[in-house]
């Protein structure tokens, strides 16, 4: 009796990969890989172009807007700014300046 021989079962292709199906499942992942640092770059250079707007040496602060906060928060802002020896307004001003990466440029 000839012993059975297990190479060509077709069970084996629901139960384990081949090389060249984890190679393209790997070709495949760098390929999304690609793609989404392709999409971020293309964001970034976005928020960049659109931050990129100049600043005029000097720009009278005339826009109005009113805005909700927290009491607490307030209170913060005011004993910051009073320690600073600026208003409230200014310290807003220059907290978003700060946080858009718009101070000293």
């Amino acid at each position: 009796m000839s012993k059975k021989s297990f190479r060509d079962n077709p069970a084996l292709q629901f139960m384990s990969r081949t090389d060249k199906d984890v190679s393209r499942e790997v070709q495949e992942e760098r390929r999304e890989e690609v793609r989404e640092t392709r999409d971020v770059r293309e964001v970034r250079e976005t928020i960049d172009n659109f931050l990129a707007i100049p600043m005029p040496p000097f720009e009278a602060k005339s826009k109005r807007f009113n805005m909700l906060m927290r009491p607490s928060l307030y209170a913060q802002l005011k004993k910051t700014a009073e320690y600073k020896g600026t208003s409230v307004n200014d310290l807003i001003n220059t907290i978003i300046e700060s946080y858009m990466g718009l101070d000293g440029k």
